[in-house]
Formats: C-alpha cells, sequence, structure tokens
C-alpha cells in the first residue's frame, strides 16, 4: 500500500471516528435533555400536589352541645348541636354528611335541605314540623354568619360560621363516650371524642374550642 493510500485510509477512519463522537455526543445530550424535562415534569406536578394539599379542605370546629327531649331524663341526650367554619386555608365544604359512633352503633348522617335548626322537619302532608325518625339519619343547618358570596346552600364558604343539628340513633346516656366524624368530601376528617354529661341544663356544652 503506498504512503498516499494508507494516508487516506487513515483520514477515512478519523472522520467515522469524529461522525461517531457526534452521534454519541447527540445521543447523551439527547437522553441528558429527556431526564432533565421528565425531571422538572414531575417536578412540577409534585409542587402541584403539594399546592392542591396546602390548599385543602379542613373544617374548625368551633362548640359542640348535646340537648335531651324535652320529656327525657337530667342525664340523657338525643341532639347534637356542632357549631363549625372552615380552616383558613381550606376550600369550601360540602355538607352532605357526617359520622357518630356510639357503644355498639354508628351512622353516617346526611343533609336534609328542609331541616330546621332545632332538629325539626317539615311534613309535607301537614306542613308542621315534626322531629326527625332516628333511623333516617338526617342532620340540619343553621348558618349565623353566611358568606354573601355562597354557591351552593350546602355547602360551608369562607366566612361562613355553621350549626349543625342531628338526632343521634339513640340516646345517649351519662357517661357514655361517642365520637364525632364530620367528613367533608374529598377533604380531611376532623374527629371529636366526648364523654357524655350530667345535663343539667336543657342543652349543655361539652366542648368549645378557645
Amino acid at each position: 500500500m503506498t504512503r498516499r493510500a494508507r494516508k487516506g485510509v487513515l483520514t477515512t477512519q478519523a472522520i467515522l471516528l469524529v461522525a461517531m463522537g457526534c452521534i454519541i455526543a447527540a445521543v447523551v445530550v439527547s437522553l441528558i435533555y429527556t431526564q432533565t424535562t421528565g425531571y422538572a415534569r414531575r417536578t412540577s406536578a409534585l409542587n402541584k400536589a403539594a399546592i392542591n394539599t396546602a390548599g385543602g379542605i379542613s373544617l374548625k370546629v368551633l362548640e359542640v352541645a348535646v340537648e335531651r327531649e324535652y320529656t327525657g331524663e337530667a342525664d340523657t341526650a338525643e341532639y347534637v348541636y356542632t357549631t363549625m367554619k372552615l380552616a383558613p386555608d381550606s376550600a369550601f365544604i360540602s355538607l352532605l354528611r357526617f359520622h357518630i359512633a356510639l357503644q355498639g352503633e354508628s351512622i353516617d348522617a346526611v343533609y336534609n335541605f328542609s331541616a330546621a335548626i332545632d332538629c325539626t322537619v317539615k311534613d309535607p302532608s301537614s306542613n308542621l314540623s315534626v322531629y326527625y325518625d332516628r333511623n333516617r339519619g338526617m342532620f340540619g343547618a343553621h348558618f349565623l354568619l353566611p358568606s354573601p358570596n355562597k354557591a351552593q346552600p350546602y355547602t360551608i364558604a369562607k366566612s361562613d360560621i355553621v350549626t349543625l343539628c342531628f338526632r343521634t340513633p339513640r340516646v345517649l346516656v351519662h357517661d357514655e363516650p361517642f365520637t364525632l366524624e364530620f367528613i367533608p368530601e374529598g377533604g380531611t376528617t376532623y374527629s371529636i371524642e366526648q364523654l357524655m354529661p350530667q345535663t343539667l341544663a336543657q342543652r349543655t356544652t361539652i366542648y368549645k374550642r378557645d
């Protein structure tokens, strides 16, 4: 092989090596870009999730009171009144249901649109207020400070203060433990555990937030 031929072969090999180097570099750059882009997208998604969590749904219960039946004994109760509002960073909350757990019994209560704050509901046949059937598991809501921008009548919006009324599945007795769980749709459950006190008055406060 002549010197010119050998030089040509070396030049060709050098060109091939340079081309292969360029291809490898392009592949590496592409991989880095893809990984960086994917990381950025994942980071963006995580940040969005964190924002959604931070701006989630949560309640602040201000007061819980129990009340006995008008003809009931002094150390029993059948009605629970809970005053609440939104936590500072919460989105609006649906009032559709909450859970009450007694000894050996529990029930999910659903919101009754026509219920009054005194645990009564209109009888459509007579248009008179009648007490809830205990087995229906319904509760009423009374907005003490309704928000001017309320989207729906069964939601708690910012600046709302609302009292819920619920008739228990059975009579609560003195020293009986019970749990109230307020379960907003898609939000954090707020739970309160209490002992049934001796009801000295018609309505007795058993929990009050400082």
